[in-house]
């Protein structure tokens, strides 16, 4: 998990942090071999500021700077498990990128390819990649949540809702973090559309969703964040939740 002072493991039932620099990560995005990220360095880091998209493969012990180092921040970028495939929202006009809008990258940055994103309305609030089919990418705004077969160059509504947060798993099973008259879980089959709610512990007036991440070599290991930062954990598809931070502060056992 990623903070604005570095990472945090959460690892048989505590919290460790590992070794590295406190680095301000942002767009994290965790694979099958390590993380794609972008953000900002420690201040007692001598890399530049911001750091375009760098890679690791020892949690965060070293970074590989891939594109765009010193020039841009993504806050806005999803990564596939298993594909590697990059999708950012560039926020402003760089020398990789002419214009702002969705790109995706399919070889660790060496060329980007701009999506058309046909189909989409609204402010974007998130996204998520399929971890296996790197064509496949959904897009929440706060006019639904928003769903491409076609590298983001068109999209179909799946979902006539808001939605804070998206994550998929393994499966392709898409989980969806809502909010209306309350903060809501929500498991999506983007093939046929059936909708399956989960139970989540209440949530304190105004809070919801931030993030959601699924375990992807066991799917009914969940986790979610709030916007007031307690952390949630189940590890039977919601049956049950563990509350395993308070307002960013680790929940002794």
């Amino acid at each position: 998990m990623s903070a604005h002072d570095g990472l945090r493991i959460f690892s048989h039932d505590e919290w460790g942090i590992p070794e590295g620099e406190k680095h301000d990560y942002m767009g994290f995005s965790i694979t099958d071999e390590g993380f794609y990220s972008s953000g900002h360095p420690s201040p007692s880091s001598n890399m530049k500021n911001p750091f375009g998209i760098v890679k690791s493969d020892n949690m965060g012990r070293n970074l590989e700077r891939l594109n765009l180092y010193g020039e841009i921040d993504f806050h806005s970028m999803t990564a596939g498990y298993y594909s590697h495939v990059i999708y950012v929202q560039n926020p402003e006009p760089n020398s990789r990128m002419e214009e702002t809008g969705l790109y995706y990258t399919l070889d660790d940055t060496k060329t980007w390819e701009k999506s058309q994103m046909n189909g989409v309305s609204g402010q974007p609030a998130a996204m998520a990649v399929h971890p296996t089919l790197e064509n496949i990418i959904v897009i929440s705004t706060n006019e639904g949540v928003f769903l491409s077969k076609d590298y983001g160059n068109t999209f179909e509504i799946l979902m006539d809702i808001a939605a804070t947060s998206l994550a998929f798993a393994e499966e392709g099973d898409l989980f969806v973090g809502t909010i209306t008259e309350e903060a809501s879980l929500i498991k999506v089959n983007i093939n046929s559309g059936e909708e399956t709610a989960l139970p989540i512990p209440g949530l304190s007036d105004g809070d919801a969703i931030s993030y959601v991440a699924i375990n992807p070599q066991d799917s009914n290991e969940v986790v979610f964040t709030t916007f007031l930062k307690d952390i949630f954990l189940t590890r039977k598809n919601g049956s049950n939740w563990e509350r395993i931070a308070t307002k960013g502060v680790a929940t002794s056992n």
